[in-house]
C-alpha cells in the first residue's frame, strides 16, 4: 500500500506539490477551503528555476505554450508616463529567459495535470 499525503490549499503551491507527488506513485488529496478551485491574481512571470521544476513534474512545455516570452520591461507611472524600460537585447542574459502567463492559465494548467478526484 502506497502512502497517503494530505495537502492544504490548492493554490500553485498546492496543486504543484500534489502532482510532484503522484508522479513520484503517492496517494494524494488536497483540501481547499474555497468552494470553486480558482486562481487569485492577475499574472505571475517565471524564471529558470521555476521552469526546471515545472519541468521536473511534466508540465513545463503546457506552461510555456500558455505563456509569453519577456523581451521588455517598461515601468510606467499610474498616467501611462513611461519612467524606465529595459530591453533584454541589451543585457547580457545568456539563455535565461522569463515566462510571463495569467495566474489563472497557470493554475488551471496544473489542476488538469492531477488524477481525477484529487482535489
Amino acid at each position: 500500500m502506497g502512502k497517503n499525503f494530505i495537502i492544504t490549499g490548492a493554490g500553485v503551491a498546492g496543486l504543484t506539490t500534489g502532482i510532484a507527488l503522484q508522479k513520484q506513485g503517492f496517494n494524494v488529496k488536497i483540501y481547499e477551503s474555497y468552494p470553486e478551485v480558482k486562481s487569485a491574481g492577475a499574472g505571475i512571470v517565471l524564471g529558470q528555476n521555476a521552469l526546471k521544476a515545472l519541468a521536473q513534474i511534466g508540465v513545463d512545455q503546457d506552461v510555456i505554450r500558455a505563456g509569453k516570452w519577456v523581451d521588455q520591461v517598461k515601468l510606467k507611472t499610474s498616467d501611462g508616463r513611461l519612467i524606465s524600460s529595459i530591453d533584454r537585447s541589451e543585457v547580457s542574459l545568456g539563455d535565461i529567459r522569463v515566462l510571463a502567463l495569467g495566474r489563472a492559465e497557470l493554475h488551471h494548467i496544473l489542476y488538469s495535470h492531477l488524477q481525477e478526484n484529487t482535489v
